[in-house]
């Protein structure tokens, strides 16, 4: 058993909390429930899909020692549910299967979990600390609005972020991504708390609005090496100033640094050949952009809105700027 899973089960042990026929964890399994308790068979495999579905009595839980499944939607809805104590073989954690579990402060994970399914923990307002192991597979919006999450460990070997995986945790301020992430999928760190972003060195994927909408965010480091990057990256980041874009970006995304309005200045490096749609739309304070001299295009809306921008240069190389690419940049003067 997991060391903190031991530490629980001491508590709740010297606590009086667990029955005296239970000495030791895996010798009995038990859900507390407020003034009372109920015995699981030693034999169970697994906790059924919705077996404690918005069950608001059960407090605790004492996992069988054989117990490899805990079911879909098994305890959604359990609002008083504080504490839960694997067993050392479980395997697999069903959709939904804590979602709503708004006291929930801890889950420990064997070794042998190797599936969280999607949703599993939404809402678990009250989890401060979660672990993603290599190895194992976690759903999409898994940590969904854990509002009070506050540390996400990444362990070497995870290649892949689903998504939406801790969309809304808004006092998560720091993840360090190990060098084996390679993917991360769409709006995977959304309305989060992060403050700053360093990615590894090469990845194969961003997907959409991975930091979208970070009220805090102000650096980002991308990786040097990037395979595709797909829009809105940044978009409604309204403390960015600062992103290092990869040395092999050919194409700033559509909706990329939309709406981040405490940017002020920007230079987009060599080596792009084109500018999204509405990439820089809405960046009210942005003053000054400065374009490389591999630039083609410059598409609808690219910088829609940006009421402060004075200096920009237009390079020989630009082929098409589209109609509406600078609506709104009333004090940019004409090009000629």
């Amino acid at each position: 058993m997991d060391n903190k899973a031991e530490k629980v089960f001491d508590t709740l042990k010297n606590g009086g909390r667990i029955p005296s026929f239970i000495l030791a964890p895996g010798e009995g399994a038990v859900v507390f429930k407020q003034g009372g308790y109920e015995v699981l068979p030693a034999g169970m495999k697994e906790i059924p899909d919705g077996a404690y579905k918005d069950n608001e009595m059960v407090t605790a839980v004492l996992c069988p020692a054989g117990l490899k499944r805990v079911g879909n939607r098994a305890f959604e809805g359990g609002s008083s549910l504080e504490i839960f104590i694997p067993s050392p073989v479980l395997e697999s954690v069903g959709f939904c299967a804590f979602a709503g579990c708004g006291a929930l402060t801890e889950f420990c994970q064997p070794g042998t979990l190797s599936h969280i399914g999607n949703y599993a923990f939404e809402s678990c307002v009250s989890l401060r600390s979660f672990t993603l192991r290599a190895g194992a597979e976690y759903g999409d919006c898994m940590l969904i609005r854990c509002a009070g999450l506050q540390e996400l460990v990444v362990e070497e070997g995870v290649t892949e972020l689903p998504v939406g995986l801790c969309m809304a945790d808004t006092l998560l301020r720091r993840v360090d991504f190990p060098s084996s992430l390679r993917v991360i999928r769409a709006q995977a760190f959304s309305g989060t708390g992060l403050t700053e972003v360093t990615l590894p060195k090469e990845m194969d994927l961003l997907d959409c609005d991975v930091f979208a909408r970070c009220s805090f965010l102000g650096f980002l480091k991308m990786p040097e090496r990037l395979g595709k990057c797909l829009g809105g990256i940044v978009s409604e980041c309204p403390s960015l100033t600062s992103v290092t874009l990869p040395g092999d970006m050919r194409e700033l995304p559509e909706y990329f640094f939309m709406d981040c309005t405490a940017l002020k200045s920007f230079t987009v490096p060599e080596g792009i050949v084109s500018i999204g749609r509405t990439a820089f739309g809405g960046c009210r304070s942005l003053e000054s952009c400065r374009l490389p001299s591999t630039l083609k295009e410059i598409h609808v809306s690219a910088f829609f809105g940006c009421g402060e921008l004075r200096d920009i240069n237009l390079p020989e190389t630009i082929e098409y700027v589209a109609l509406g690419a600078f609506t709104g940049c009333d004090k940019l003067p004409i090009f000629v």
